[in-house]
């Protein structure tokens, strides 16, 4: 059995590692309630810039859809002012009128042209300056 004087100083000695031990879990708890506060700070950032960044996607999704819009009607309006160019053009009329080589309007049909060469050598080189065309609408003609 100890003594009292024994068992104040196994008390006391207990008592030191108890102090420590706390100590020691108070510093724990310091640098946990440090880390905390770091971390919550961190998480409201990113919860800022999370917010703010599905603010630019939102804005982003209506550029897009305007954008879109845009294009669509850009599209239409070249496809009716390629309508309106056909119709002023004549591409529903997709054949040109007959011309000579400089350019000026054919007055005959080329089946009286070729009728009305005799020389068998000038129709030759008549039928030589058709082009493939105009070769086809001749014999369909004759």
């Amino acid at each position: 059995m100890q003594t009292l004087d024994e068992q104040l100083d196994a008390a006391l000695a207990g008592k030191r590692d108890l102090e420590t031990q706390l100590s020691d879990a108070k510093g724990l708890l310091d640098e946990a309630l440090k880390e905390n506060e770091t971390l919550t700070a961190s998480n409201k950032e990113l919860k800022e810039q999370a917010e703010h960044a599905a603010g630019l996607i939102t804005g982003l999704e209506t550029d897009l859809k305007a954008a879109q819009a845009e294009t669509d009607k850009l599209k239409a309006d070249a496809k009716t002012a390629e309508e309106r160019a056909a119709e002023y053009y004549g591409a529903a009329n997709p054949k040109p009128a007959p011309a000579t080589p400089k350019g000026e309007p054919q007055g005959k049909p080329l089946a009286e042209q070729l009728a009305a060469i005799t020389d068998p050598v000038a129709q030759t080189a008549f039928w030589r300056k058709l082009t493939d065309d105009q070769r086809a609408e001749l014999l369909a003609t004759t």
